[in-house]
């Protein structure tokens, strides 16, 4: 498929959006609003898609409607679906040691998101089944066979609300943290209501990337034999033995120059 064809298949879905939501017409979309499409965007769609729907804007906004000039360019954003399925592959061991380095409310919000497959910004929409029941769609009568828990549910992508099942552990404590009041928030320029106070949406994934960094790549490092070279949490390799204060008595920069 050419460049054009892509750009012209993504400008329909953005303008999709546009009439969705009354926001105006594609023509009038400045680029703040273009950031906060590719934001919602983000947590629906892999990075391929994302990228050519910002590269799509971006020649639209340089070439036809002059909302950037030609050395300007629309911030790259990462898809938070990409992030989720990564996420997935992490062991529980794994996950214990990252909700470790986290707040409290991080913490349990990280733990759930683990158990259900949960987005960021699903976090903020949990709600008791019982309080706002699941759309009805076609799923399997063996769909929670052999899985206990609590069910809940969330409100993803187009606002499809789904039932998920949280370990009764996980829900007893997500229980005691559940608002007096809801509380409206927003999240990537979009409003959530929500009636737990545990994180979720771009906060909760900041800190999660960040716990994971420290965490996960300090243990990974620690994994290395001593008496190899090993990556350093600080971008060196180290070689020789550590010596008393932690510190390896010589490094080499991970990308071998000196």
């Amino acid at each position: 498929m050419s460049t054009a064809s892509n750009y012209e298949k993504s400008l329909t879905q953005v303008a999709k959006y546009i009439q969705e939501n009354k926001l105006g017409s594609l023509q009038q979309m400045t680029p703040d609003a273009a950031k906060t499409y590719l934001e919602y965007r983000g947590q629906a769609v892999g990075q391929k898609t994302l990228d050519m729907e910002r590269q799509a804007l971006q020649a639209m906004m340089i070439h036809y409607t002059k909302q950037l000039s030609p050395s300007e360019k629309l911030p790259v954003q990462k898809s938070e679906l990409d992030q989720t399925l990564k996420s997935r592959a992490y062991p529980a061991h794994q996950i214990q040691l990252i909700a470790q380095s986290q707040t409290p409310k991080n913490a349990l919000a990280t733990e759930i998101a683990a158990a259900a497959g949960l987005r960021a910004h699903e976090l903020l929409t949990l709600q008791p089944a019982k309080d706002k029941p699941a759309d009805e769609r076609p799923e399997l009568a063996t769909k929670w066979q052999g899985i206990n828990g609590d069910r809940l549910t969330v409100t993803g992508k187009g606002g499809l609300t789904r039932e998920v099942i949280i370990p009764s552990h996980l829900a007893e404590k997500l229980e005691a943290l559940k608002l007096e009041e809801p509380t409206q928030n927003t999240d990537r320029g979009i409003y959530y209501t929500q009636h737990y106070a545990i994180g979720g949406g771009v906060n909760w994934s900041s800190s999660f990337s960040a716990a994971s960094t420290r965490k996960i790549g300090m243990e990974q490092w620690r994994a290395w034999p001593q008496t190899q070279l090993r990556p350093k949490p600080n971008g060196y390799l180290a070689t020789g033995r550590i010596n008393q204060s932690g510190r390896a008595r010589n490094r080499i920069p991970r990308n071998g120059a000196f």
